[in-house]
């Protein structure tokens, strides 16, 4: 062979080497799911995939050939064109970022693209456009964001809410208490009848009942607020919890129940809330007797755990929760058993307002529980809460 023809076997054979070349990227350029977009230094659209005309509803009559901008809206073209003419000279810019472009329809889309730039022969340079949809995705975006605030202004109107209607209620319940003390004591003479004297004791029991619901509520919703905010100060934990068990010895021979306590001598000072501190004692022995049954036994331990904290361990054998159902008694106002079939069960707010205080103090709250055998609540506070 001689060699004018093996030269031009050499060119026939890169020819085919080209075409197929071609081919093979015509082929992966349609065949691609996500649409592309080419455009030159002229910032014109030299080709665009089916895909693309596909998903953004182009004809490609009335882009191709077109300055790219005719697909950017109008406020977002001085940057389009700004990193178009970047990235043409050779400037390595983000790959990925999220745009706005206009469909055919008129409409605008959000979209992510990736670009790069492609140098060809002659130094010719064109900049590569991938363009995935994610308008959908920015939709649920910008409802999930709407329907967040709306919860959120929700959330905080009940807080308001609760916080004014408590104030409100507060104010004769404080009333009703004091002068049924009054009358109790008997302060401006004798009541008269005996059953007046039971009477007055039920409507002063019943109002600090009920005052103390809606101290409960009103600490809740400034939790939730985040308003509520601790006053830290030293407090003698055993003096503490002494005065809330000599509280309680009524109500506990009044359900026939006893009450251990295992309680370190040496227990030391803590830096803490002491009105959190005492609602978190109060609120978790008032469970304990409101849900064991007469004749059983609660347990109140405190101790020093092995990484230096502090845990107060209430522990009783009553009616227990369901584990699965645990998750419903640490939610406001969450009831594991229907109220109004269950005297006593009261508002809910207990445990969580108990979980609240303990997280405020950068501790935790934990229940163990199973139904009919009783329940432990456990309650730890770091290390550095201790003096």
């Amino acid at each position: 062979m001689s060699r004018a023809e093996t030269e031009f076997s050499k060119f026939a054979i890169l020819k085919q080497e080209r075409d197929d070349a071609q081919i093979l990227y015509n082929a992966l350029f349609q065949a691609s799911d996500t649409g592309i977009v080419i455009t030159d230094h002229h910032h014109r659209v030299v080709r665009v995939n089916d895909a693309f005309l596909r998903d953004f509803q182009w004809k490609p009559e009335k882009i191709i050939g077109y300055d790219f901008t005719k697909l950017i809206p109008e406020e977002d073209v001085s940057r389009a064109l700004d990193e178009h003419e970047r990235l043409i000279a050779g400037e390595k810019l983000s790959p990925n970022r999220e745009i706005r472009i206009l469909r055919g329809t008129g409409e605008v889309a959000n979209i992510l693209i990736s670009r790069t730039m492609m140098e060809m022969t002659g130094k010719r340079r064109f900049q590569v456009t991938s363009c995935i949809d994610i308008s959908e995705r920015k939709r649920m975006e910008r409802a999930l964001r709407k329907s967040r605030e709306e919860a959120l202004k929700a959330n905080h109107a009940k807080s308001d809410f609760l916080a004014n209607m408590s104030h409100e209620l507060r104010t004769p319940l404080n009333a009703i208490i004091g002068f049924s003390e009054l009358m109790m004591n008997q302060t401006f003479g004798p009541l008269g009848s005996e059953r007046y004297q039971d009477y007055m004791r039920d409507i002063h029991s019943s109002a600090h009942h009920l005052l103390a619901i809606i101290n409960d509520v009103l600490d809740m919703s400034k939790i939730e607020a985040g308003k509520l905010e601790i006053i830290d100060k030293e407090v003698d934990l055993r003096g503490l919890i002494e005065t809330v068990i000599r509280v309680f010895h009524p109500k506990l021979s009044e359900a026939d129940l006893s009450l251990v306590s295992e309680i370190p001598d040496d227990l030391p000072v803590i830096k803490a809330d002491e009105r959190m501190m005492r609602q978190v004692l109060m609120n978790l022995l008032s469970n304990s007797v409101k849900f064991t049954p007469s004749q059983k036994k609660i347990f109140l331990r405190v101790f020093i755990t092995d990484d230096g904290g502090l845990t107060i361990c209430v522990e009783d054998q009553g009616i227990g929760i369901p584990e699965k159902e645990i998750h419903k008694v640490l939610e406001p106002f969450g009831q594991v058993v229907d109220p109004r079939h269950n005297a006593g069960q009261g508002t809910g707010l207990g445990l969580p307002l108990c979980l609240a205080i303990m997280k405020l103090h950068q501790g935790t709250l934990e229940i163990e529980s199973e139904k009919g055998k009783g329940t432990i609540v456990t309650c730890t506070l770091p290390r550095d809460r201790l003096v």
